[in-house]
């Protein structure tokens, strides 16, 4: 279930990731983003 649930958020995230702006709060939202994927996929 985590694993579906880690699919859909990755599906979801890459395409709005590559339109985030690489500005400062761009940048910040970038890490918070992949920070929240590594420690989800366990």
């Amino acid at each position: 279930m985590a694993a579906i649930d880690i699919d859909k958020i990755s599906g979801l995230t890459k395409p709005l990731i590559q339109r985030i702006p690489k500005t400062a709060r761009g940048i910040d939202l970038h890490k918070r983003i992949g920070d929240l994927i590594e420690d989800a996929d366990i």
